[in-house]
């Protein structure tokens, strides 16, 4: 009854959410409802929220449930949308991991499959990283899509250089390409090396080559000078 009363009254939003972070945790139905009840109808967008976040950490299957339904709802709020997605993703419930990838099947909103994406690849575990990485590999996936989930995850460390290369290969998007160079940049291999030094001598798009020699240009592989001073006395 107390923490009913604070949710609903007290003037203090810290305090407000403090007792929706209680009610949360309990296990009783009028709790679970209360909380329900703040999710689909308070106005304070911040209440709202932290109510999200604590169904989604409190691992009940009734709470999971109501922030799937928040995720994928027609025409729902459309940043408590995003953040229902951020929760799950970064959750360590595999079943609400599942939710967002049969979610991301399902919808032709590339806004929504964005947030997926970023929600997935902020999750921290590597088999959600190699989910991510498939759809920056995916020629069918639309590039703005294949733009964002390399951009989340070309950094990681168990991300291959090749695996790069390969996405490189599939796609004729610039963008794309031009992220994909930047990426390979950062990584101190004979491998990249080669492909740089292909670019910049091969490529048929003037932009690609002169990106790939701008790269070179900050590589300390002892080759590099070399095949620069080849470029210039063209």
């Amino acid at each position: 009854e107390i923490l009913l009363d604070v949710v609903r009254n007290d003037p203090d939003s810290e305090v407000r959410s403090m007792a929706v972070m209680f009610l949360a945790q309990s296990k009783s139905d009028r709790a679970f409802e209360a909380v329900a009840d703040i999710v689909r109808t308070s106005e304070d967008q911040e209440m709202r929220q932290r109510a999200v976040m604590m169904l989604a950490q409190h691992r009940d299957e009734r709470a999971l449930a109501l922030v799937r339904q928040l995720a994928q709802e027609p025409g729902a709020d459309e940043e408590l949308q995003q953040f229902a997605i951020v929760v799950l993703g970064q959750s360590n419930d595999s079943a609400s991991k599942e939710f967002l990838r049969q979610m991301y099947r399902s919808t032709t909103d590339p806004d929504i499959k964005q947030h997926i994406i970023h929600s997935l690849s902020m999750g921290g575990q590597p088999e959600d990283r190699a989910w991510v990485l498939e759809r920056a590999r995916d020629p069918s996936e639309p590039a703005d899509v294949r733009r964002q989930a390399l951009v989340m995850v070309a950094q990681h460390k168990d991300v291959q250089t090749d695996e790069l290369l390969e996405i490189y290969d599939s796609t004729d998007d610039r963008e794309l390409r031009q992220f994909l160079l930047f990426s390979l940049s950062q990584r101190n291999e004979p491998a990249v090396i080669d492909r740089l030094m292909d670019v910049a001598r091969n490529d048929p798009d003037p932009e690609m080559r002169r990106q790939a020699i701008m790269w070179l240009g900050q590589s300390q592989d002892p080759r590099v000078a070399e095949f620069l001073m080849e470029i210039i006395n063209k």
